[in-house]
């Protein structure tokens, strides 16, 4: 089979609490300017920003976000963020506590596109890790850090292969069967 979806439970979730790259401290009026002036110094092929709040503060900032992955909600709210309509678009379902397949491929196939969005039926938060493994070297993954600020992870080789072996970890003690 290979690639299904990936359940994680309460204990596996906890590692991913810090950060998996910087965090920058603050309000979206602090850290957005930061973010600006990282993109433009180093110029990143692709942008992709994981959560509604920083994927709109970033588009409003003037930052070129690649890759937009949302779930219309923000901690404990609705939340409808202004979509540019020049973007390729994909839908998935993507259950709590969970990397779908189906989010995976769509991840997958948006890196392919210029810009795009993708809109989560259920939630986003787990969907950075796909990102990270799926996007070119230098690319920058930026989530948001609930009640701290914003998270700015530079893809890297070493990176990549560190997360690739936890999430193999993580898929070897799911219990496979209910």
């Amino acid at each position: 089979m290979g690639s299904e979806s990936i359940r994680f439970s309460t204990s596996q979730l906890s590692r991913f609490k810090t950060p998996l790259g910087h965090l920058i401290p603050g309000q979206p009026s602090q850290t957005m300017p930061r973010l600006k002036e990282l993109v433009e110094r180093t110029h990143p092929p692709k942008i992709i920003t994981v959560g509604d709040v920083v994927s709109t503060e970033a588009q409003v900032a003037g930052i070129p976000v690649s890759l937009a992955i949302i779930d219309g909600k923000t901690m404990r709210h609705g939340y409808a963020p202004p979509i540019s309509k020049t973007r390729v678009t994909f839908h998935v379902v993507n259950p709590a506590g969970t990397i779908s397949q189906e989010s995976w491929q769509a991840i997958k196939n948006a890196l392919k596109q210029e810009a795009a969005t993708v809109i989560v039926e259920g939630e986003e938060d787990l969907l950075a890790l796909p990102a990270i493994l799926e996007a070119q070297l230098n690319a920058l993954i930026v989530y948001g850090q609930p009640s701290q600020g914003i998270v700015i992870v530079e893809v890297t080789s070493q990176r990549k292969a560190k997360l690739a072996k936890l999430l193999d970890e993580i898929r070897q003690e799911s219990p496979q069967a209910g």
